[in-house]
């Protein structure tokens, strides 16, 4: 963009384009004429000042919804500016001496963004903080992950804080080594890399180092409660296996156990957090305001995990998406995660189907590879093969109440939000007919054998 000196002398002004943007889908103003629209309105704007300036709304975020309907959840501008304040002591961004193999964000770096910008980790941890820090983003429109690979060879993009945040699903398809898409790149440039959305499991973890051998891997944990992050793998230093890292700077976290104490170290129980990134509340619901925005600052998060004596987090999984198997708990990350480990599974989505003797029971909705997808849908009796050894890769490896007794399901694809979580409810609606089905078999079955 051009600029001239303005009349005043004390400032500048961007000189209009000849041409406007044409495209196949109409003609849009560039950004160049928007600019010099602006600086031709008259001044309507003074910056707010006070003590509570901070509590202004900068925008409205949009929970997740995995479990229920999206709440929109107000982000106010000092959490904006606490995350990208964080993150940036976090990593020792500004920290003199380090040597450039150390430092997080380098002259050049760049970073993939693929996360959409309206989600809250796209927002504030990549187009803020990132910017922030110094690193270029290369924003891409959406995942594919040939085109991404591709621009992070051709860009050579240095830092992947989202593939959409390297959800495990799609650390199966970059780590397979029967995917020739992902083979034919060499990722080696790679300094920095973020997985989130769902707990990674060690095998997935270790898999991903061999294939990205000059990153510095790591786990988040965070929601849009939070703003976006709670904790983070350390840059400077390995995290445990399974860990979500450590805590940013300036939070605390609580774990609460079920009789309303606070556990001690390595023992589960609720994760309440409180820093400067928790946001105000829910917008027009006080209720739910009120049940998880607690008084004293505590944001109650729904998740269940633990804390070691290191101060490394550890995330088990949402406490309403546990599966109540008889008097014991499954967590549907865990189940989630050992299926993706099998090499003809893409993608998989665990929810609890009602059950008269347990409960409820494990149902795996699970997305195939492309060869065993043909082979499953050759015949029936193929099908049952396959869900045969799925079945039997958990029943080989877990105790006997985290068994896939509620069936398994082949699909084309798990509903997720865009920052890669799995929307169980969406699940539980595809579940319906299923069960409806087993119940007609069950009750057929029970009419024969009166006979």
């Amino acid at each position: 963009m051009t600029f001239l000196p303005a009349q005043s002398g004390d400032c500048f002004i961007s000189m209009l384009p000849e041409e406007p943007h044409r495209s196949e889908h109409g003609t849009f103003p560039t950004v160049q004429q928007l600019v010099h629209e602006g600086w031709g309105l008259e001044k309507n704007y003074t910056e707010p000042r006070g003590e509570n300036v901070g509590d202004m709304i900068a925008f409205l975020g949009s929970s997740s919804g995995t479990t229920g309907l999206p709440k929109a959840i107000a982000v106010p501008h000092r959490s904006v500016i606490a995350v990208s304040m964080q993150m940036t002591a976090h990593y020792k961004a500004n920290e003199k001496g380090l040597s450039d193999e150390d430092r997080w964000i380098r002259p050049g770096d760049l970073v993939l963004g693929v996360l959409p910008f309206f989600h809250v980790y796209g927002l504030v941890a990549i187009l803020h903080t990132l910017c922030y820090s110094g690193a270029g983003i290369v924003v891409v429109p959406q995942f594919s992950l040939e085109p991404c690979l591709k621009t992070i060879v051709t860009r050579l993009i240095t830092h992947l804080p989202t593939f959409p945040s390297l959800v495990p699903s799609i650390i199966v398809l970059l780590v397979n080594v029967h995917n020739t898409a992902s083979k034919k790149y060499d990722l080696s440039h790679c300094r920095w890399v973020v997985s989130g959305g769902a707990p990674l499991s060690s095998t997935l973890l270790t898999q991903l180092r061999a294939r990205l051998p000059g990153a510095r891997i790591g786990l988040a944990y965070g929601m849009t409660e939070t703003t976006g992050l709670v904790c983070m793998g350390d840059f400077h230093k390995p995290c445990p296996e399974d860990s979500a890292g450590y805590l940013l700077p300036d939070t605390m976290v609580r774990i609460v156990k079920a009789d309303g104490t606070t556990a001690e170290s390595c023992e589960p129980g609720e994760i309440w957090v409180q820093g400067p990134q928790n946001t105000l509340g829910y917008t027009n619901d006080k209720k739910a305001t009120e049940e998880t925005f607690l008084p004293d600052g505590w944001v109650r998060t729904g998740d269940e995990g633990y804390v070691k004596s290191d101060g490394s987090v550890f995330i088990i999984d949402r406490l309403k998406e546990l599966i109540k198997v008889r008097a014991f708990q499954v967590a549907p990350a865990e189940r989630e995660a050992h299926l993706l480990e099998h090499p003809s599974v893409q993608d998989t989505g665990v929810i609890g189907v009602p059950d008269e003797y347990k409960g409820e029971i494990p149902l795996a909705f699970v997305v195939l590879d492309e060869p065993t997808t043909k082979r499953a849908a050759s015949s029936r009796q193929e099908e049952m093969k396959v869900k045969q050894e799925l079945t039997k890769w958990v029943s080989d490896q877990k105790v006997r109440y985290k068994w896939l007794d509620g069936g398994i399901e082949f699909v084309d694809s798990i509903p997720k939000s865009p920052s890669g979580k799995i929307l169980r409810r969406l699940l539980r609606d595809r579940a319906k007919p299923v069960l409806e089905k087993k119940d007609q078999k069950d009750q057929r079955a029970g009419e024969i054998a009166k006979l």
